[in-house]
This record gives structure tokens, C-alpha cells and sequence, in this order.
């Protein structure tokens, strides 16, 4: 048997219906036990929505960046063709053609072209020479004046340096005698053991002294006899 369906009862479930009637008319309610589920369908069908429109705008982006590939991939490969030749050209330059009997690698040093003349002067160069090893060579020259047993001769002091000569050091070494120079005593250059010689520098003064005096008096004289053939 089979139930009629009245107005009242628009959907039966468990003979339960889901709208109910009112005294106003035609309007109709949820019922009271409905009422929660006809809301959790409600937000489920908004949020299936929402899903679905962002489906379709990823995937409307999706299209338009594999169009934008492929057009890149057009344009970068025209590119890539043009520019081949120019790389092609700019690689044969580069290339260097090899005899078969010529070697690759190069097995042997380049040598410098002996010079006959320092092999005369034991090795020793020509040339390079700095303010340094001028002073150098000026302050040596000088030191025979420094020595009060040695005469000083002019001509040996001259204004222009040899051709081949060279400065040394001295290097430090253990086989080395133990009467050498200490770090404290040790000077650079020749100038620096001459302010270090106190008996030395005792004479450079006597001796300016000397000199000073001399040519005062002879200054002196030269005045004197000067007047005396005007008068």
C-alpha cells in the first residue's frame, strides 16, 4: 500500500518531511532536523564552486604560458640560426692549422741570447741601475776618504758608474763564523754602518772642522789683499 502525498509532506525520509506547513498559506519551513543538514549542503556547493573557478582560471594561465613558450621558443631559435655564422667565424679565427711534423706542446725552454760580454765580467749584467745603487756606489767611492791611512785621490772618485757592476748582500747561514754582525748591529746599505761608526763620524767632523777653518782664513787673506791694491 501506498501513501498519498499531501502538500504537507513534500519529501518524505523516514516519515519524516522535510518542509512543513504553516498557518500563512502556501509558505513552507524547514524542519527543525533539516535544518542543520540543508546548511552544511548549502556551504559544500558554495566551496565546490569556488574550487571549480579556480580550476579554470589555472588552467586558462596554464594555456597562456604554453603559448608564450612556444612563441619564445620561435623567436630564440630564429635567433640562435642568425647567429651562427658570426660564432662559426669567430671559432675559425681562434683555430690554428698544425703541421704534422710540428709538436703541439713545445719540449724545449726558450733561452735568452747569451751576451759574450758578461760572460767577460763573470756573469755580472749591464744596466738597471736605480737611485739606490748609485748612492750606493758614491758612498763606497767616498769611504776612501774616510780612512785617515789612505791618501784620497780625486780621480779615483768619478761622477760616472762602470758599465757591468752589481750590489750584493750578505746572506745569513749556520756554518757561518760566530764573530759575524748581530741583527742590532746590522745596518742597510753603506749609510747605515757609517752613522753606526762613532770613531768615523769623530773624523768626518775634525776633518770638516779643518776644512772650515782654511777656507775662512784663505777668505781673509783674499779680502785683505784686496784692499791693500785699491789703497
Amino acid at each position: 500500500m501506498t501513501s498519498n502525498v499531501t502538500e504537507n509532506d513534500v519529501l518524505g525520509l523516514d516519515n519524516d518531511a522535510l518542509f512543513k506547513s504553516t498557518d500563512k498559506g502556501e509558505e513552507f519551513e524547514l524542519s527543525e532536523e533539516f535544518e542543520n543538514e540543508y546548511k552544511l549542503i548549502d556551504r559544500l556547493a558554495k566551496n565546490a564552486a569556488t574550487h571549480i573557478t579556480k580550476l579554470v582560471n589555472q588552467q586558462k594561465l596554464l594555456e597562456k604560458n604554453n603559448i608564450l613558450k612556444s612563441e619564445i621558443n620561435k623567436v630564440s631559435q630564429k635567433d640562435f640560426e642568425s647567429a651562427i655564422p658570426d660564432k662559426l667565424d669567430r671559432i675559425k679565427k681562434k683555430i690554428k692549422l698544425v703541421n704534422e711534423n710540428q709538436s703541439l706542446l713545445e719540449t724545449k725552454e726558450k733561452t735568452k741570447p747569451i751576451d759574450k760580454e758578461t760572460i767577460k765580467w763573470g756573469g755580472i749584467g749591464s744596466g738597471g741601475v736605480t737611485d739606490q745603487m748609485k748612492l750606493e756606489a758614491k758612498l763606497i767611492n767616498l769611504q776612501r776618504f774616510t780612512d785617515p791611512t789612505r791618501g784620497f785621490n780625486k780621480e779615483s772618485v768619478s761622477s760616472k758608474l762602470p758599465k757591468h757592476f752589481e750590489i750584493g748582500t750578505f746572506q745569513d747561514s749556520n756554518v757561518d763564523y760566530y764573530n759575524r754582525f748581530t741583527n742590532k748591529q746590522k745596518k742597510q746599505g753603506t749609510l747605515g754602518d757609517i752613522l753606526q761608526n762613532e770613531q768615523l763620524l769623530d773624523y768626518i767632523e775634525t776633518k770638516s772642522n779643518k776644512i772650515m777653518e782654511e777656507t775662512e782664513k784663505f777668505g781673509k787673506r783674499h779680502v785683505s789683499k784686496k784692499r791693500k791694491s785699491r789703497k
